[in-house]
């Protein structure tokens, strides 16, 4: 049986998108999304907030809508998958980085808005970024995606 690699992830950004082009001149975009969650508390009274920080990294068009339409506090919901890297460092161990590869980014809120519930934007001028485009599954080469990686301070895992 073929495995599946899809991964939905829903948060805030944390601050404005970073952005960078590869050696071919390719937009990629770079941020964080804090993404909340309740887990029982240590004596099992009652729930807790508990918040995960989760890099992203988008390419192309995906990468010139985080550009655009991206900013800090915002409501977003990204659909992509993760990628682990491995390398080998100085002194001889080994590091592994997970990173999640957005495909496909949904805006659900201004920054500002206070409101519980996600609200989506509509944009009259979004035509210059394709939806067909954006969402498709890109093939970037491994060294590619290890410039972009290696372009942010990502955590390692050991």
């Amino acid at each position: 049986m073929r495995g599946k690699n899809r991964v939905i992830l829903r948060g805030n950004l944390t601050d404005k998108p970073s952005m960078r082009y590869t050696k071919t001149k390719e937009p990629v975009a770079w941020f964080v999304v804090a993404s909340n969650y309740h887990v029982r508390s240590a004596d099992g009274s009652g729930w807790e907030q508990s918040t995960d920080f989760i890099p992203v990294l988008c390419f192309k068009h995906s990468a010139a809508f985080a550009e655009k339409y991206l900013s800090k506090g915002v409501l977003v919901e990204c659909e992509g998958k993760l990628k682990n890297r491995e390398r080998e460092l100085q002194n001889g161990k080994r590091t592994y980085e997970l990173v999640f590869i957005a495909n496909e980014i949904t805006l659900l809120s201004k920054a500002r808005d206070t409101a519980h519930e996600p609200q989506r934007e509509e944009y009259q001028d979004i035509e210059e970024i394709p939806e067909t485009d954006y969402t498709e599954d890109y093939n970037f080469t491994e060294e590619e995606i290890a410039q972009a990686i290696a372009a942010k301070n990502y955590a390692t895992y050991q």
